[in-house]
C-alpha cells in the first residue's frame, strides 16, 4: 500500500479515536434511546388513537428536542402482575384469582403475562394464575426462598419486567401497600422505577374481613363497603404510579371480583392505546420531560406520561 494512503489512515484513526479520549481517560457516549409511554385523552377522557409524531411536541429540562421515534398504540404489553397476600386477605384470595384468570384469558395475543405472589414466608413466580391449593403448598412454609415484602417484590417484578421483548411494560400491584421490613426503601423504589418504561397501576383492595363472593353473575353494581382506613399506605402506591404515568385505586367497591376484573381489563385497554415516544437523551442522569399533544382539529388534549426520567450512564 502506498506510504502517504498509510499515513492519512493512521492520520484519521488517531482523529477519530481522539474524539473518544483525551489525556488517557475513556469517555462513554451514550446513545441508548429513552422512551415514554404516553396516554392521549381528549375532552371527554376517552383514549384517543392514530395520532402521529407531529400531534407531539416534547422539552427536555426545558428546552424544544425532536422527537426522535414514536411507535403508534395498538403495540403489545408485558404486564408483570403482584398480588400480596396479606394476612388479612387470606379470605379474599379465591376473588382475586377469578378476576386474575379473567384478565389473563382476555388479553389479545401478543401480549404476556406473569405473576408473582408474595406473603411473610416468600415470594412465587408464576405465568399462569395458580388455584388456592396450589398457593398454600407453595406459600405455607417458613423455608421459602425470594423477596418477602412489598417494595422488595416491586424491585425483583421491576427487574424481570426489563428483560421482556415487548416495547410497553406494566406493573400491576393489588396490595393494601403495608410495608415495614423491605431492604428497599420507598425512595429507592421511586428512583428505580424513573430509570426504564414501565406503568405502574396499583388497586388497593378493601379491608374487610371478607370480599364478596367471585361471582361474576353478581352485576356490575354492588353495594359499596364503606371503610375508614390510614391513607399513608395507599398513597405510597398512588405516588408510585403517578411518577411513571400510570394511576391507583382504592374504591372498596373493587373488593368485587367482577368489577376488579374490569379494572384489570381496562389497563389492558389503556396501555395498549398508548404511544411510545423515544428520543436520544443530552449529556445528564436526569431529565425533566413535557410533551404536549394536539388532535388533527387543534384540540389539547390530556397526557399521561413520566415527566422525570434517570438514566444510568
Amino acid at each position: 500500500m502506498n506510504r502517504k494512503i498509510i499515513g492519512i489512515c493512521i492520520l484519521v484513526l488517531v482523529s477519530v479515536t481522539g474524539l473518544f479520549a483525551q489525556d488517557g481517560d475513556v469517555i462513554n457516549v451514550d446513545t441508548k434511546l429513552i422512551n415514554i409511554s404516553v396516554a392521549a385523552r381528549d375532552k371527554d377522557k376517552k383514549l384517543v388513537e392514530g395520532l402521529a409524531k407531529e400531534n407531539f411536541s416534547m422539552s427536555v429540562n426545558g428546552k424544544r428536542r425532536s422527537i426522535d421515534f414514536l411507535s403508534s398504540a395498538d403495540d403489545s404489553t408485558s404486564f408483570g402482575v403482584i398480588y400480596d397476600l396479606h394476612p388479612k386477605s387470606t379470605e379474599n384470595t379465591r376473588s382475586v384469582l377469578a378476576a386474575l384468570e379473567d384478565f389473563e384469558k382476555s388479553l389479545p395475543e401478543g401480549n404476556e403475562f406473569f405473576l408473582t405472589l408474595f406473603n411473610e414466608y416468600g415470594s412465587l413466580d408464576l405465568t399462569f394464575v395458580p388455584t388456592e391449593e396450589q398457593i398454600r403448598r407453595h406459600l405455607s412454609f417458613a423455608d421459602r426462598t425470594g423477596p418477602n415484602s412489598l417494595y422488595d417484590v416491586i424491585h425483583h417484578v421491576g427487574q424481570k419486567l426489563l428483560t421482556r421483548p415487548n416495547r410497553k411494560r406494566s406493573l400491576i400491584i393489588i396490595s393494601d401497600g403495608k410495608d415495614d421490613r423491605s431492604h428497599h426503601s420507598f425512595s429507592e423504589i421511586s428512583r428505580h422505577l424513573k430509570t426504564f418504561n414501565i406503568q405502574v397501576f396499583a388497586v388497593v383492595p378493601s379491608d374487610a374481613d371478607s370480599w364478596e363472593a367471585g361471582d361474576f353473575s353478581i352485576g356490575d353494581s354492588p353495594s359499596k363497603l364503606e371503610i375508614d382506613r390510614g391513607r399513608l399506605d395507599s398513597a405510597a402506591l398512588e405516588s408510585l404510579a403517578k411518577v411513571t404515568g400510570g394511576s391507583a385505586s382504592d374504591d372498596p367497591a373493587l373488593s368485587n371480583a367482577a368489577l376488579l376484573a374490569s379494572a384489570l381489563r381496562g389497563f389492558e385497554t389503556e396501555m395498549r392505546s398508548r404511544y411510545v415516544i423515544g428520543f436520544y437523551p443530552p449529556k445528564g442522569k436526569k431529565f425533566k420531560v413535557e410533551l404536549e399533544a394536539r388532535d388533527s382539529a387543534g384540540n389539547k388534549l390530556e397526557l399521561s406520561y413520566r415527566g422525570e426520567v434517570r438514566i444510568e450512564r
